[in-house]
């Protein structure tokens, strides 16, 4: 487990995200779908970019990708096996393949997970990214928080097929109380090769007031087959790219 997550490395695709965001208010047991967003992704060198740099009346530039928000660190495999705590759980079965179950747990000292603060809203960004393009540089006041969850793992290769995450010690300046999310991966074909990606995530955060559930499906991976120019706007990067 520990080798896969630290040599896991997501492929240069293109793929669509599905996002549906819901909400609960304190008290309630209804979940009410707030807005619903499909876009069009790109990942590159183990980051994530998100089409477009918008032109004359707002349209989207061909071939223009921004990259979505990020905090030095988080473009590693979103479980830092190397110091973790690991206890066994028991056996069970994901979509038809048997895995191991582990708990674990990420100290403070020893996680990779921080926490932005941006002064003009004091809760993390919006959940599709939009917003906050590029890097955020200004740490000052993040968080490194400590995390811990389950693991879902194939016996026999250590390959991670579910993840869930919780943590539950975010300053007051978040006004957030805890945070909870689970990943999940299958097996998907680019042309010869299969590579195990993110099939779907939900994430919830709960605030004073309300709830907030966010779910995103990742579909229609894909490679590309004739030439074509993708200028990235976040690293200073021009890739040819068969499409």
């Amino acid at each position: 487990m520990r080798e896969y997550a630290a040599s896991y490395h997501l492929p240069d695709v293109m793929y669509d995200q599905m996002l549906t965001l819901s909400r609960r208010p304190s008290g309630s047991e209804t979940w009410r779908t707030v807005w619903m967003n499909e876009s069009r992704r790109v990942a590159h060198d183990g980051r994530e970019y998100l089409c477009c740099r918008l032109g004359k009346h707002n349209k989207p530039v061909p071939n223009q990708w921004v990259q979505s928000w990020y905090v030095p660190g988080s473009d590693t495999f979103p479980w830092d096996g190397s110091k973790a705590s690991l206890v066994w759980n028991r056996w069970d079965v994901v979509r038809g393949h048997r895995v191991a179950v582990f708990d674990y747990s990420v100290t403070q000292q020893d996680s990779h997970w921080i926490m932005p603060y941006f002064r003009d809203k004091a809760v993390i960004p919006r959940l599709d990214g939009a917003p906050y393009s590029g890097p955020v540089t200004d740490l000052r006041n993040s968080a490194v928080l400590p995390y811990a969850g389950s693991m879902w793992v194939d016996p026999s290769t250590g390959a991670i097929w579910r993840l869930s995450m919780q943590i539950g010690a975010f300053p007051a300046r978040f006004k957030i109380k805890h945070s909870s999310a689970v990943t999940d991966f299958d097996l998907v074909t680019l042309g010869t090769t299969q590579y195990l990606l993110k099939v779907a995530d939900v994430e919830v955060l709960p605030y004073s007031a309300d709830t907030d559930r966010c779910e995103r499906l990742y579909g229609n991976y894909r490679k590309f087959e004739a030439d074509s120019s993708v200028t990235f706007f976040g690293v200073d990067s021009t890739i040819n790219y068969r499409h």
